[in-house]
């Protein structure tokens, strides 16, 4: 697995680079000093109910796209139909220059294997409600949108769909 550091730059870079265009920068900057610190991110890769998944290029050791899977009883207030857990899609993160490449299908599809392979027939995830391509892609791969929550961004709560999708 590539090293820590590099998970956190390519975590914090994506991050910046969807949200930054409506977001406070005030906001931006609590968000990614509190879950995408090294110490945050090395407990999540510590966690045995976490699981990342990257695409690497070998010959330049970058990642340029990775997901965090996290199995969960329940993902605000969704809970699982057929099965004792779901399997929320925490990130989906593509590099600049490498979305619209196939990377994010090669992800989801690892954690529709990966939920499969645990025994879990559901996915889980929310998304920014403006973030047209993101819920595009999802739409187009199956999910549907369940509820809406309010996800906290620094100070400012942002209205995220909760989508769902059964394997």
């Amino acid at each position: 697995m590539a090293d820590l550091e590099q998970l956190q730059v390519v975590s914090v870079l994506t991050f910046f680079n969807s949200y930054k265009s409506d977001a406070d920068v005030l906001d931006m900057a609590i968000y990614t000093q509190h879950e995408l610190n090294l110490s945050h991110l090395k407990n999540e890769l510590a966690d045995e109910d976490n699981e990342f998944y990257l695409i690497e290029d070998l010959d330049e050791h970058v990642i340029l796209a990775y997901t965090k899977l996290t199995r969960t009883p329940e993902f605000e207030g969704v809970r699982p139909q057929n099965s004792n857990e779901l399997l929320e899609i925490s990130r989906l993160y593509t590099t600049r220059g490498f979305a619209g490449h196939g990377l994010g299908k090669q992800l989801l599809q690892h954690a529709e294997k990966r939920a499969q392979e645990l025994g879990i027939q559901e996915l889980v995830l929310c998304a920014w409600k403006f973030n047209f391509g993101g819920l595009k892609f999802y739409k187009r791969e199956g999910f549907v949108t369940v509820k809406e929550m309010d996800y906290p961004l620094g100070y400012e709560l942002r209205p995220c769909p909760v989508m769902y999708k059964h394997l």
